[in-house]
């Protein structure tokens, strides 16, 4: 089984499973850990999550960086050619998951661009950042900051 890790734009690696079985982990907290590999260590934190996007922020050793992991089905969706999002613009923006609001960065009548981030739900003890798939504008929020949600809930409708 093989992974494609995109760090950055395009700076671009193939994993394999036996690699990633041979890195030593020391876990300390659901979002720290130290790596080690070929005798160095790496501290890790994973800063944020977006599931949509299967994107993550990591800061290791202190310098941060935006990493995708593309695994067999990603990369097969890829290869076959097929669109990985709807091809017409969502206009509800639902919580991917229960969790809570943190924040809402943008307001009602807002003018947004595709992947705009509109809204960090923290789900697990990890910030997942809800972005935008298509421009429009906001046309309600149906949440506020610190709200509890359920997996499913409307948070925005867009125009």
């Amino acid at each position: 089984m093989q992974y494609t890790v995109t760090v950055g734009e395009n700076n671009t690696h193939e994993i394999s499973a036996a690699e990633l079985a041979a890195l030593d982990a020391i876990t300390f907290t659901e979002s720290e850990a130290h790596l080690i590999r070929n005798g160095k260590v790496y501290h890790c934190e994973l800063l944020i999550y977006d599931p949509s996007d299967l994107k993550l922020d990591l800061k290791v050793n202190g310098r941060i960086f935006t990493v995708r992991i593309d695994g067999p089905l990603q990369q097969l969706v890829k290869q076959l050619g097929f669109a990985t999002t709807a091809a017409s613009a969502d206009t509800d923006i639902t919580a991917p998951m229960p969790g809570l609001i943190l924040s809402i960065a943008v307001a009602a009548g807002d003018a947004i661009e595709a992947g705009t981030p509109l809204v960090v739900l923290e789900a697990m003890k990890m910030e997942n950042v809800i972005k935008a798939s298509a421009p429009g504008t906001v046309k309600a929020i149906h949440v506020t900051q610190g709200q509890a949600v359920d997996k499913r809930q409307l948070l925005i409708e867009l125009a």
